[in-house]
């Protein structure tokens, strides 16, 4: 039903004597009342029917809930999951900074040690190669 040819059909008729101007106007109002915004429009050009509205509409909705449960999601899991993550993070570098500290101030014992125990044995090998050397020549070193 295109409600352009209605109208020109009922102006047909009112100048054909058919209708009275007031007849005329009670049909076309009765005519425009009777369609309402989900069929057709003035010169007959289509609205978008109801089922192309909800599905676009639904589109909307589905869209918007999706964004709403994706923030959700990001706040609720991911987020703290990440946080923990962090902070285990941070705690496995600090104990590994102490790990670390700790070995190298034992390597840094053990070197002084080691030189310690070094020179004590420079001085007793100087020592016995003194006594070596008086033994094998027969000098005390006492002249």
């Amino acid at each position: 039903m295109n409600v352009g040819s209605e109208i020109e059909k009922l102006n047909q008729l009112r100048k054909d004597g058919a209708l009275s101007d007031g007849e005329f106007a009670i049909a076309k109002s009765k005519l425009l009342g009777s369609l309402g915004t989900d069929n057709t429009v003035g010169s007959g050009v289509h609205l978008m029917g109801k089922a192309a509205y909800k599905f676009v509409n639904f589109k909307i909705v589905v869209t918007v809930i999706g964004g709403i449960l994706a923030v959700v999601f990001f706040f609720t899991f991911f987020l703290p999951q990440w946080q923990k993550m962090d902070r285990e993070f941070d705690d496995a570098r600090t104990r590994q900074k102490q790990f670390s500290d700790q070995v190298n101030k034992e390597m840094e014992d053990r070197q002084n040690d080691f030189n310690k125990r070094r020179l004590e044995f420079d001085k007793e090998f100087d020592k016995s190669k003194w006594v070596f050397r008086s033994i094998v020549t027969g000098h005390s070193g006492l002249s």
